[in-house]
């Protein structure tokens, strides 16, 4: 009997709390007797039926309450973050709001849900919204866009998140969509852009032998450029904030000379942006004469 106890008592301690793995944050306050994680729950994607249940959902654990600050005049957003390599593959959610968006990694537009009334009590109506990611994500807001109270205020009744199993991302598929959202956040035409990309990505394929050590200070500096557009005038900020990044990595992490890489990463994104634009330039004063000509010859007949 004691050994049976023992046994649940290491069951109980070793099952991970949903607090462990689950980061949320808002710009609504909530309750205090309360957190914004308490609102979710979760269930594996392999155990997921196609319908689920109401009672699933909600629970009295599950229901907060949200209010806005008089500072704060948007509708509220939750951001939600998954910290242990599981991806978010569907989202349920009991509320009051009628329409909601959805948004995934890097605050990119999913989808727009006019909920469904489900129920009404004590002058609350309770409303579900559901939807399927395509391609499933680590990170989710949910903005509640639409609400029927007149005051800035808001239940949530339950929200369940569906997860994948927990899979290590490839270190080249984050690369490539940091590349994508630093290349979104740059000033210049589409064709500019498109060159630039194809620069970069040679180059990252040109490092695939590199060292583990110089590819993932790469893919910090890139993140950190990419929330600004001006690129130029960023250098000493995004060294500071590189270095941050890598005196926080671990393992491969410990041993890099942070100083010697930032300077080449630097200068690479120099040299490929002088060429690229001194490319550009004259390519452009190639058409701009060739438009010329073609115009000159236009007047003359139409003389």
């Amino acid at each position: 009997m004691e050994a049976t106890m023992e046994e649940n008592c290491h069951i109980l301690t070793s099952t991970p709390s949903i607090k462990d793995f689950i980061q949320v944050s808002s710009n609504w306050m909530v309750d205090r007797k309360k957190c914004y994680v308490d609102t979710i729950t979760t269930m594996p994607l392999s155990l997921a039926p196609e319908s689920i249940e109401l009672d699933d959902i909600i629970s009295l654990d599950t229901c907060i309450y949200l209010r806005s600050t008089e500072q704060v005049t948007e509708p509220c957003t939750l951001d939600i973050k998954l910290t242990n390599n599981q991806k978010i593959s569907r989202i349920i959610i009991l509320s009051e709001a009628y329409v909601i968006e959805f948004f995934k990694q890097y605050g990119e537009y999913a989808t727009t849900v006019f909920a469904e009334q489900v129920d009404e009590f004590i002058g609350s109506t309770i409303y579900l919204a559901e939807v399927t990611l395509e391609h499933p994500t680590t990170e989710a807001s949910i903005k509640f866009t639409k609400i029927k109270n007149t005051e800035p205020m808001l239940w949530i009744f339950g929200i369940k998140l569906i997860l994948t199993e927990s899979v290590k991302e490839n270190e080249s598929e984050i690369l490539d969509y940091t590349i994508t959202n630093f290349l979104n956040n740059l000033n210049g035409s589409t064709q500019q852009k498109a060159t630039l990309a194809n620069i970069i990505l040679e180059s990252v394929k040109q490092e695939t032998n590199a060292k583990n050590d110089e590819i993932i200070p790469l893919r910090n500096l890139m993140t950190i450029i990419s929330n600004t557009s001006q690129v130029q005038n960023n250098n000493k900020n995004v060294i500071e904030e590189t270095k941050k990044l890598d005196l926080n990595c671990k393992g491969d992490c410990k041993n890099v000379e942070i100083t010697n890489i930032e300077t080449y990463i630097n200068n690479k994104f120099h040299e490929m942006e002088t060429r690229t634009m001194h490319r550009l330039n004259e390519i452009e004063q190639n058409i701009n004469r060739k438009l010329d000509a073609i115009l000159e010859k236009l007047e003359i007949k139409l003389k």
